[in-house]
């Protein structure tokens, strides 16, 4: 009987921490690719990649920052689409700070852009 306890309690455990080490090794494959990449092209793909799978991890301040690096590459390539993209994930690292005020000045950024490109899919 304690051993199917036990077995139960494992089961339970892993089932709460796996999802959590799949975000992680996303994370740290995304990281390890965005290392070996001198594209800026592909640069603001893989941060805003970055900048997402860290909101979905609930590292918000690390999302913060990647996406603050996506907005910069986006705007150095003048690249609308990637610009949005990275409002967007500044708008949703803020939520998941709490910062509602913060996080629908990006939303609308994000949608301004969006409705500029004519670009109803994103929206």
């Amino acid at each position: 009987m304690i051993r199917i306890i036990a077995i139960i309690l494992f089961c339970s455990a892993f089932s709460i921490v796996h999802p959590q080490i799949k975000k992680q090794r996303k994370i740290d494959s995304l990281i390890k690719v965005l290392a070996g990449t001198t594209l800026d092209t592909v640069k603001v793909k893989l941060l805003n990649s970055l900048a997402s799978a860290y909101v979905s991890a609930d590292m918000f301040d690390e999302a913060l920052n990647e996406a603050g690096n996506a907005l910069d590459v986006a705007g150095r390539l003048n690249d609308r689409k990637y610009i949005a993209l990275a409002y967007h994930n500044l708008g949703n690292a803020y939520r998941g700070k709490s910062d509602h005020e913060r996080a629908l000045e990006f939303y609308n950024k994000s949608l301004a852009i969006r409705l500029q490109l004519g670009d109803p899919k994103s929206i």
